[in-house]
């Protein structure tokens, strides 16, 4: 799959995700929406690339890069475009600093 940017605001894994009006459930939402009509749940292995595109502001409030990998990873499972994270060979994860929020997002490429 070519990779697709995904405007939103990322959001880690954290408290308040039960909730579907929180922020980690809408991020989830907007992932999932994005993606639809994608399947790899046939394929024995994926490899799964993403960047995290925010602003250097965040960097104080504990938005690691790994916890970015939570919600992202549970989204392709939930909206079925996997069928387990047992297919997931690979987990390539990069942070991108951008000027102002208007360009936060994600970018995700599925081999």
């Amino acid at each position: 799959m070519e990779k697709r940017f995904i405007s939103c605001i990322p959001v880690t894994f954290g408290s308040g995700h039960k909730d579907l009006s929180s922020p980690y459930s809408q991020f989830k939402a907007k992932i999932k929406e994005s993606l639809k009509g994608l399947d790899f749940s046939n394929f024995k292995k994926v490899n799964v690339s993403f960047s995290v595109y925010i602003v250097k502001d965040r960097e104080k409030y504990g938005n690691d890069l790994d916890n970015f990998a939570k919600p992202i990873i549970d989204a392709l499972n939930e909206a079925r475009i996997i069928k387990n994270e047992w297919q997931i060979f690979s987990i390539y994860m990069k942070k991108v600093i951008v000027s102002d929020r208007s360009h936060e997002g994600i970018a995700i490429q599925i081999k």
